[in-house]
């Protein structure tokens, strides 16, 4: 037979058990009151997958331009219920980085979008704004868990005042932000 012998002390339970049945027992707290309440806090979170690279071919600097389509997909989004995600584009720089020898400044808000079928959400056709700020691209539905589109294309205006041949680069941050959903 076991005996064991519960003490209380300061909302700690210490039990003495006898040296000669050492084996486990179940004990009971008689107390009723020592308990841990556990939480887990889970942050706003979005994984956002987007092209690294988008490419314009400028045959006619008299005609626009247009990237191929272009995949973007938000997945595990979790946000406060009822809640939407917001994706945007910002430019980094007004203008795009001309080659060597250019005159003229190619704007960033001579780039635009279309507004393709979204799974989980709406596409919204817009253009990067040359004050910098971000420019909607899509928002999902409240609670969505997924926001994706194989369809963003993305055009350039037609620039006749372009004087050189070559490279012309601009880099675009990918912004999302929770909102209150539509």
């Amino acid at each position: 037979m076991r005996y064991l012998n519960p003490i209380l002390t300061a909302g700690l339970l210490t039990l003495a058990m006898s040296a000669a049945n050492a084996s486990s027992a179940a004990l009971v707290d008689v107390t009723g009151s020592q308990h841990t309440d556990i939480t887990a806090t889970v942050s706003e979170q979005v994984v956002l997958d987007v092209p690294t690279t988008a490419a314009f071919t400028v045959d006619n600097v008299n005609s626009s331009a247009a990237t191929s389509a272009l995949n973007v997909t938000a997945s595990y989004i979790v946000l406060t219920d009822g809640n939407a995600l917001k994706i945007s584009l910002k430019p980094a720089a007004a203008a795009f980085n001309g080659p060597v020898g250019s005159t003229h400044n190619l704007s960033a808000a001579n780039v635009s979008w279309n507004a393709p079928a979204w799974t989980g959400g709406t596409g919204a056709a817009n253009a990067l704004q040359a004050d910098l700020s971000a420019a909607e691209v899509a928002t999902s539905t409240a609670n969505a868990p997924t926001l994706s589109t194989t369809g963003l294309v993305l055009t350039l205006a037609s620039d006749n005042a372009i004087d050189r041949a070559g490279d012309y680069s601009l880099r675009a941050n990918w912004m999302v932000e929770s909102v209150v959903a539509p």
